[in-house]
């Protein structure tokens, strides 16, 4: 082969690996967006779960406590004035407090929950009070109330949560605790977390995923 011969031969193979990058340059694209994806939920701090097909937000959790209820129906309702006032940090309450702004309630939804009715006293549930754990399926602004709808498989024994009410950034003093009092509110905690870590909820290969 001469140089003249030898110089058209390279001067094909670059064109033809332009083309090549050319026709591959989406299919690249989404491939180092996959990696990427890869790489951010590998450096999370929490794993990914989901509950019912929804992935699940482990940074924050809601927490329900409405008394008298018994989260039968697969729904119930709380007073505005109940909602995310109370038991909040400042930061987290700005975070989620636009309940008309569908980001803020894509969020909620994303959110794992508990759902509990008011202790009967400061330390201690009805015997056989049960809490359940699940998510918001959605919420309805009304007048002077919000709908809740919610899912849940999962039944905890009321009185498991109150002994670990500490772990959970559920607020209490000697006179009162947050498990006393009717509201919404949402903890900048992981709740799975600390569940799994207190030996109330086991994490099957599936996690939380509806059969």
């Amino acid at each position: 082969m001469n140089k003249l011969q030898e110089q058209s031969l390279q001067a094909k193979d670059a064109r033809y690996l332009t083309d090549i990058i050319d026709e591959g340059n989406a299919k690249t694209q989404e491939m180092i967006g996959e990696l990427l994806s890869r790489s951010n939920q590998s450096d999370a701090k929490t794993p990914m779960l989901s509950f019912g097909g929804v992935a699940l937000n482990r940074n924050f959790y809601n927490l329900f406590i409405i008394g008298g209820e018994k989260f039968g129906s697969g729904n119930f309702t709380i007073a505005k004035d109940r909602a995310l006032v109370t038991g909040i940090e400042p930061d987290v309450k700005k975070q989620f407090f636009s309940l008309r702004d569908d980001s803020v309630v894509e969020q909620i939804l994303s959110l794992p929950s508990l759902f509990m009715s008011e202790n009967v006293d400061f330390m201690r549930s009805r015997p056989g009070q049960k809490a359940l754990l699940g998510r918001v399926t959605d919420l309805t602004i009304e007048p002077n109330d919000i709908k809740i709808s919610f899912e849940a498989d999962m039944q905890i024994f009321q009185q498991s949560i109150t002994d670990i009410s500490h772990s959970l950034g559920i607020i209490g003093n000697p006179g009162c605790s947050e498990l006393n009092n009717t509201h919404w509110t949402i903890k900048n905690i992981d709740l799975i977390k600390v569940l799994t870590d207190t030996g109330l909820l086991a994490l099957p290969t599936h996690a939380m995923e509806r059969r």
